[in-house]
C-alpha cells in the first residue's frame, strides 16, 4: 500500500519542486550581475523525466512544467511550451537510442540542452518577429547558462535519483518488486 501511495505522489511532488525552483530562480537571480548565472531548474527536471519516465507521463509533466514557468515569466505566450516540449521530444528520442546513465553524460546532456533550448527559443522569437535585439542577449547568456546547467546537473540528478528510489519510480525498484511478486506467487 505504501509503495502505491509513494509512487502516486511522485508526479505531484515533482510539480511542487518545479514551482519552488521557478520561484527561487525568479527571486534570487533577477538582478543584473547575477542574472548571467540563472539556472533553469525546469529544464534539468525535463531532462530527467525525458530519460526516466514513459512518454505520456513525461509529456504531460513537461506541459505542466512549461505552464508553471510561463506563468512566472514575461516571455511571449507559448515560448516555454515550445522550448521545453521540443527539448523533451528530442531528449526522449535520444534516450531511446543512447544510454545516459553515467554522471558525465548527464552533465554533457544538460549543457547541450541548455544551449539547444536557448537557440530554439531564439528561433521561436524570430518566427514571432520579436528577436531583433534578442540575438546579442542570447549569445551573451549562452556560455554562462550552459556552464551553470552543467554545474547543477550532478547535484539535481543525484537528488532526483534518490527521490525516484524512495517513491518507487526507478525502473530498478520496479524490477525488484516484480521479481519479489513472482517469487511470492511461486511460493518461494
Amino acid at each position: 500500500m505504501n509503495r502505491i501511495l509513494l509512487s502516486m505522489i511522485n508526479a505531484p511532488l515533482l510539480v511542487i519542486a518545479v514551482i519552488l525552483g521557478v520561484a527561487f530562480q525568479g527571486s534570487f537571480f533577477s538582478f543584473h550581475p547575477i542574472d548571467y548565472f540563472r539556472p533553469d531548474f525546469t529544464l534539468l527536471i525535463v531532462i530527467w523525466i525525458a530519460n526516466r519516465r514513459p512518454f505520456i507521463e513525461g509529456g504531460i509533466l513537461t506541459l505542466i512544467f512549461a505552464e508553471i514557468t510561463e506563468v512566472h515569466s514575461t516571455s511571449p505566450q507559448g515560448f516555454f511550451f515550445i522550448t521545453y516540449m521540443g527539448a523533451f521530444l528530442i531528449l526522449y528520442s535520444l534516450a531511446k537510442y543512447l544510454i545516459f546513465s553515467h554522471r558525465r553524460s548527464f552533465i554533457t546532456l544538460a549543457a547541450w540542452a541548455s544551449v539547444g533550448t536557448k537557440l530554439l527559443g531564439l528561433l521561436f522569437l524570430r518566427t514571432l518577429g520579436v528577436a531583433d535585439r534578442q540575438w546579442e542577449h542570447t549569445l551573451l547568456f549562452l556560455l554562462p547558462g550552459a556552464m551553470v546547467q552543467a554545474a547543477l546537473a550532478p547535484l539535481l540528478f543525484k537528488a532526483l535519483e534518490r527521490f525516484d528510489l524512495r517513491t518507487f519510480k526507478d525502473p530498478r525498484v520496479r524490477e525488484r518488486l516484480q521479481d519479489e511478486m513472482h517469487l511470492e506467487e511461486e511460493g518461494l
